[in-house]
């Protein structure tokens, strides 16, 4: 029933032939109104058309545009059709240049008969809609044109683009473009959100959320005075609804790199109860590289980020379980690895292994323990110190052509303070140039404070 109706009064659209930008991808959502005594209307159904238009391509143009017609239609048993009672019509909503209307039935024109489905009248580039050719020349201070505007045929209606309603939104976690040109940009639009509009454009920054006009007073409020609004009957929002969560987030990637996916999920009961899988392309079993609860708010079972270690093609898999409804949702998420830069160098590291305390006289040996280095070469320098915070210390004294092993003869000094310290340093320089330095000292007597 919603589907007929909203083809069945799918506008005309009158769009300028020299508009530079007529494209858009649309949908639509019906709403059943109850009769109540204090409007008399008796029932009817709100229809609204949501042309979702790439982009504004008039002065001060942005990337997607959230224009809106709304539709209210009833059926009159005396003549047995379904009829307009009025509608809304968009124009620059929320700016400054609003030439947004209400025009009750007698006020559209039709192109077939009268009551059924109107003709709107749509700006070029701008796309503001208006009920007449000279209403859209007025309209936005004089900015807006309707000149050299035709009817091109009617609003597209399609029945999988339903957006739902309030209480059931049918795209929770958004929709991809189905126009090829757009859809490698994985960019989603919601409805039943507030995120801004952005026609599917990467970098977009959004424009009035769709979800305001189908909030609000143009579409599931009826507006009886100037400061009510009545909802409508409405089923009791669910205290638990289907569970839906998809992946979000890049699908190509370089190796080496580290990326972070993070879920979009609705429905269920929270918390959610999280599980991250990977597989790549070479392998036939999942591997689970994460798990977490999330409890924190709607719209999100949390996130996983991963390094991405070979330079292989990979699926992503999200299992969500909401535990309190019992319900379980997947989702996929294919990435392929486009870059595959050599591996970067090992980490280095190096420490001096020897003695931290000798009680007699003798040779010390020092050794360099390294890690990582590749045909190392090694400068040693050393220095004495007359107390344990090394502030009366000589100068270093570096001592070159010497390897790994730096011996040392030492004697216990425990004169004046008793403090005295031997203490070593070695720079340990790798074959790439990188260099790793480190110290170590010796108390040469028994007796020094720890």
């Amino acid at each position: 029933c919603e589907f007929t109706l909203a083809r069945a009064f799918a506008p005309a659209l009158s769009i300028n032939i020299d508009d530079e930008c007529p494209r858009g991808e649309p949908y639509w959502a019906a709403k059943y109104i109850k009769n109540e005594p204090f409007y008399g209307w008796g029932d009817f159904v709100r229809i609204a058309y949501m042309p979702s238009y790439y982009a504004d391509c008039g002065t001060n143009g942005h990337l997607g545009d959230s224009e809106f017609v709304m539709l209210s239609v009833q059926n009159n048993p005396a003549t047995g059709h379904w009829e307009v009672r009025n509608g809304f019509l968009s124009a620059h909503a929320g700016t400054i240049a609003d030439s947004s209307s209400w025009p009750n039935r007698d006020e559209f024109e039709y192109p077939s008969r009268y009551l059924a489905y109107p003709r709107v009248f749509i700006a070029k580039n701008k796309h503001g809609n208006y009920r007449t050719h000279d209403d859209c020349n007025d309209g936005a201070f004089l900015t807006d044109t309707c000149d050299n505007n035709l009817t091109m045929g009617r609003l597209r209606v399609y029945r999988d683009r339903n957006a739902g309603s309030r209480f059931l939104d049918l795209f929770p976690t958004g929709v991809l473009s189905e126009n090829p040109l757009y859809r490698p940009n994985n960019e989603r639009e919601y409805f039943y959100t507030s995120h801004g509009f952005g026609g599917w454009q990467p970098f977009a920054e959004g424009v009035t959320p769709y979800y305001e006009f189908l909030s609000g007073g143009t579409f599931d409020c009826f507006l009886f005075t100037v400061s009510q609004c009545y909802l409508g009957p409405g089923p009791a929002a669910p205290t638990s609804t289907t569970l839906i969560g998809v992946i979000e987030g890049v699908a190509q990637a370089t190796r080496y790199q580290t990326y972070t996916w993070t879920t979009f999920a609705t429905g269920g009961t929270l918390p959610y109860y999280t599980q991250w899988w990977r597989m790549y392309a070479s392998e036939s079993v999942w591997t689970q590289v994460a798990s977490h609860i999330d409890g924190s708010g709607q719209f999100s079972a949390g996130s996983w980020t991963g390094t991405v270690d070979r330079c292989e093609n990979f699926t992503l898999r999200v299992k969500i379980i909401s535990l309190a409804s019992s319900q379980a949702a997947w989702d996929d998420h294919a990435v392929a690895v486009t870059s595959c830069p050599l591996p970067p160098p090992p980490p280095l590291s190096a420490y001096i292994n020897g003695p931290t305390l000798i009680t007699s006289k003798a040779t010390y040996a020092y050794t360099a323990v390294l890690s990582g280095f590749s045909g190392p070469t090694f400068t040693w320098s050393e220095r004495w110190c007359d107390d344990a915070t090394a502030t009366a210390c000589t100068g270093w004294s570096a001592l070159t052509g010497l390897g790994s092993t730096f011996n040392r003869t030492l004697n216990v000094d425990c004169s004046g303070n008793g403090q005295h310290t031997f203490q070593l340093q070695v720079v340990v320089r790798n074959s790439d140039g990188r260099t790793v330095t480190d110290e170590h000292v010796t108390a040469l007597c028994a007796n020094m404070p720890a």
